[in-house]
């Protein structure tokens, strides 16, 4: 317990607890997914291994999926601290000037860009896939996954990418 200037006493564990308790409950979650996740890729490493499988582009993009999903699960806990240490600080500090309060600030918006990156990136590589497995299965026929490629393109965000005149008309 502290006592502030206007004699209040302020219990600074009730303070950090509100401030960490949501990020501490989405972590939980987040790792709970990770863990499942990590279940199934080792469950897929090892079929690949007892059937000796040849598909070597689903091997290397499941593997950067995963990879990518590994960096974002770390990004993600570094995100919630630098947040959650730049709340605390602007808490107790009422200094936004403050050069702890700028650089928390700052290293969670670095933090926040490498993320959506890492989101992008992976996002492609699900895209590739899953034309890829379109193609496959389709028989490579010419244009036959064109009807599958526009709602990919629209929901990965890629309308907004798409110059004028690329063909895609969303």
């Amino acid at each position: 317990m502290t006592t502030t200037d206007s004699n209040e006493t302020v219990d600074v564990g009730a303070v950090v607890f509100g401030v960490t308790e949501p990020t501490f409950v989405l972590e939980m979650f987040e790792l709970l997914f990770y863990g499942v996740y990590t279940l199934l890729f080792g469950l897929y490493i090892y079929l690949q291994i007892h059937q000796r499988g040849r598909q070597r582009y689903y091997q290397i993009s499941l593997l950067l999926l995963y990879l990518l999903a590994t960096a974002a699960v770390a990004v993600s806990i570094l995100i919630e601290k630098e947040m959650t240490l730049f709340t605390l600080d602007i808490t107790f500090t009422d200094n936004l000037n403050d050069t702890y309060v700028a650089s928390h600030f700052i290293t969670y918006a670095d933090l926040t860009v490498a993320a959506n990156a890492i989101y992008v990136v992976a996002n492609i590589i699900a895209d590739a896939l899953l034309l890829y497995r379109c193609y496959i299965v389709w028989g490579s026929r010419n244009g036959s996954c064109e009807e599958e490629r526009r709602p990919i393109v629209d929901v990965s965000g890629g309308r907004k990418y798409l110059p004028p005149g690329s063909g895609y008309h969303l």
